[in-house]
């Protein structure tokens, strides 16, 4: 039954909207299976999501038909509506801005703080709403030559929280700004910093996971492990090809986006098992921002409130490793609240409980080094070997002459290759401090 009634809802997606690599969470539920039993059942099938995972089962999502199938097969299952925290109440909703008021409030701080901040659209969502990010720094109309960084939040569109800090945290960097708050003001100048507060405004409005035709936005970036493996915007939503142009026409060396419905600071891969090139150096990144966080650091669901993206549950097709394998972003998923849509009179207090930790972790873009070319168009690889261990990081591609990476402290041997003729080898040293900057280098 549910195989048929796959089959008939993918037809029927396909005729009306002729694009790939989506997949639809028309249905959800909580799977009561705390020894993982379906796990495997339900990996083999592509049309489904498996997320936030606990001790007591996990939830899954999919096209309609997914609740037949489980009354079917006598699998477990509740509605989510009977999972404290996953159920949207009629009160919660009324104290919400909607995605317009959004807009306006991001207008307004803009405008208040024009002299650092712009707002920039990047497309239109699949309903036609505006995808706003807003680039602060010193010179906000400037490319310079300063480490870029990216905070993403309101992917899925019923995990609300995110989108409120990162409003939130817009007016406190133009406030701790204007009063000459002197880490703030740091931040500001020597930094490229983007905000996107709703990356899926058509979901917030609807209140539901998936963008306005239910496709999960964290499924549909090309994934390097599976069949989708080509680093392509064809085929894919709207609000996915946005960032996917924002990181081609950036430099982005650190990044993170929020999700709610567990509070954990979730660390690449979570697409394979393997280990992760600069995994102890992630860990130790998401060990600074939960030790700030008392309900994180705190967490019995998660040692010392961080977690292996894998090792919880498998993501293919996420944001948070496609931003690195493709384009040397090292990017973490923040899960911020268990609710996932608290009443809204919560907000400050997460927001209270994570700023300390948000503005931490910006600081983190500035323990890197990159290279400007003196010829903007110069392209090529290059790769970083650990003098102390000799382990190599890299290559990464890069082009339009000018790259940024992040590194653990140390001396490196940086390696770089343009026109297929390897570069005289420069040593670099990194000795990150709380008021550390990135380090440019020029070279012909």
């Amino acid at each position: 039954m549910f195989k048929i009634l796959f089959v008939s809802c993918a037809l029927l997606l396909c005729l009306a909207v002729p694009e790939s690599h989506a997949i639809y969470t028309h249905e959800g539920y909580f799977i009561h299976d705390p020894q993982g039993l379906y796990l495997q059942e339900f990996r083999r099938n592509p049309d489904l999501v498996i997320d936030h995972r606990t001790s007591l089962g996990y939830e899954l999502y999919g096209p309609e038909g997914l609740g037949e199938y489980l009354r079917q097969r006598q699998i477990p299952f509740s509605a989510l509506e009977d999972i404290p925290g996953q159920y949207i109440k009629d009160a919660e909703l009324a104290d919400y801005p909607t995605s317009a008021q959004i807009t306006q409030q991001l207008k307004e701080i803009v405008q208040a703080n024009s002299s650092i901040m712009k707002l920039i659209g990047l497309g239109k969502s699949h309903e036609g709403k505006d995808l706003w990010i807003v680039k602060v720094s010193d010179n906000p109309a400037i490319d310079e030559k300063e480490p870029e960084f990216k905070f993403v939040a309101n992917m899925h569109g019923n995990e609300i929280v995110g989108r409120e800090l990162m409003v939130r945290l817009l007016q406190d960097l133009g406030k701790g700004y204007q009063q000459q708050d002197p880490f703030i003001r740091h931040l500001v100048n020597d930094t490229e910093i983007y905000i996107m507060p709703s990356m899926n405004p058509d979901g917030a409005d609807k209140h539901q996971r998936g963008n306005s035709l239910y496709v999960d936005l964290n499924r549909n970036f090309p994934d390097f492990t599976t069949e989708d493996n080509t680093n392509t915007q064809v085929g894919r939503q709207p609000e996915t090809q946005a960032l996917m142009r924002l990181e081609s026409e950036h430099f982005f060396a650190l990044s993170a986006n929020f999700h709610g419905g567990a509070v954990v600071f979730n660390y690449a891969w979570d697409t394979t098992p393997e280990q992760h090139p600069l995994d102890a150096f992630i860990q130790e990144m998401g060990l600074e921002y939960a030790g700030q966080v008392p309900e994180m650091r705190d967490s019995r669901e998660f040692p010392r409130g961080i977690t292996n993206g894998y090792a919880w549950y498998e993501v293919d097709g996420g944001m948070q490793d496609w931003s690195y394998y493709w384009h040397g972003d090292l990017q973490s998923t923040i899960e911020l609240s268990d609710d996932k849509w608290p009443p809204y009179e919560q907000v400050d207090h997460y927001y209270q409980a994570h700023k300390t930790s948000l503005l931490n972790f910006i600081q983190r873009v500035h323990q890197g080094v990159g290279i400007t070319f003196l010829q903007p168009t110069v392209k090529g690889e290059y790769s970083f070997q650990n003098l102390e261990d000799g382990k190599v990081i890299g290559p990464f591609p890069f082009d339009r002459g000018e790259f940024y990476k992040v590194l653990p402290d140390g001396k490196y041997r940086l390696n770089i290759t343009t026109s297929g003729r390897a570069m005289e080898a420069i040593e670099v040293a990194i000795n990150y401090q709380r008021f550390s900057k990135g380090t440019y280098l020029t070279v012909r």
